[in-house]
């Protein structure tokens, strides 16, 4: 990395870091360097599969908020199939077809159920917000400067 880019990784101020995706986020011109990793020969690594696994999900949860956006997707999914489920429920019951009970059980499972998955939903992408505002990243990495004082527009 060369000055310009830790200059630029100076001024996050996040204290958890993917040093992968925080370099690629800094938007600075990369270059691959091909080498040759060698057999370690005197001891095994000291990354465990649990360690692998947070260093994923510390990944994933810097730089997207794609997950919590499933939820609500897929808490909209589900009102969607209770909306159906209701009508045959509720079919059913007009037609003497359902057991005693089972249609009150079954629309208020389904309609709660997915009015929380939702809500969740909703919830996290409000928490994603504020999670991207805490990590206090510039909004842009300035390049170079030009000579001369700034003046203020009048």
């Amino acid at each position: 990395m060369d000055a310009r880019a830790l200059d630029a990784w100076r001024e996050m101020r996040e204290r958890i870091t993917f040093y992968r995706g925080m370099s690629a986020w800094l938007g600075f011109r990369r270059v691959r360097l091909p080498f040759t990793v060698a057999e370690r020969s005197a001891s095994e690594s000291k990354w465990s599969t649990a360690t692998l696994l947070r260093l994923s999900l510390r990944a994933l949860t810097s730089f997207t908020s794609l997950p919590l956006q499933l939820i609500s997707a897929l808490g909209l999914l589900f009102f969607v199939a209770s909306l159906v489920l209701g009508v045959q429920t509720l079919w059913m019951k007009l037609s003497g077809a359902a057991t005693t009970g089972f249609t009150t059980v079954i629309l208020l499972q389904l309609i709660i159920g997915s009015a929380l998955m939702f809500s969740l939903g909703i919830i996290g992408t409000y928490l994603a917000r504020i999670h991207d505002e805490v990590k206090a990243r510039p909004r842009y990495i300035v390049a170079a400067r030009a000579g001369g004082r700034a003046e203020r527009a009048n």
